[in-house]
């Protein structure tokens, strides 16, 4: 059996992180906002984001809350090389249709997880889905040596 192919790990600044995102590129969100540990992502309506019914799927709708959670943290924190969703718990209040628009807040930050919620609102301004979950914070490390006693 063949060993999977490991990708080189690209470190680039938060910055570029908010520029692109090719999962989020597919989905077509747009962040409109990622400062102050807040952060405004919109998702505009798409006919193959919806579920039998017409609403957007509710795998759009996670989606679109665990990005608006991380891109909250990833403009509160400097100098880190990433974020992993570690848990989170998203409840969905009322069927999502048309633009969807992602509010995400910080609520707590530590050493190594953040905790951010977010809602989503449909365009009447309705909340149709909450959500809270733990980040993980990639941090990026000092080189060996620099500030660190010998």
């Amino acid at each position: 059996m063949s060993q999977p192919t490991r990708r080189p790990q690209s470190v680039q600044p938060r910055e570029a992180w908010t520029v692109h995102s090719p999962f989020m590129e597919f989905m077509g969100f747009i962040v409109e906002e990622a400062k102050d540990g807040r952060s405004r992502i919109v998702m505009p309506h798409r006919p193959e984001i919806e579920n039998r019914k017409g609403d957007a799927h509710g795998g759009v709708v996670a989606s679109l809350l665990d990005v608006s959670m991380t891109n909250a943290v990833r403009g509160a924190v400097e100098n880190i090389l990433g974020l992993a969703t570690v848990s989170a718990n998203f409840n969905y209040l009322a069927p999502a249709r048309g633009m969807l628009i992602g509010h995400g807040k910080v609520l707590k930050i530590g050493g190594a997880i953040a905790v951010a919620s977010a809602d989503i609102v449909d365009e009447s301004g309705a909340v149709v889905a909450h959500g809270v979950g733990n980040i993980r914070i990639i941090r990026q490390r000092e080189p060996r040596g620099k500030g660190a006693a010998s």
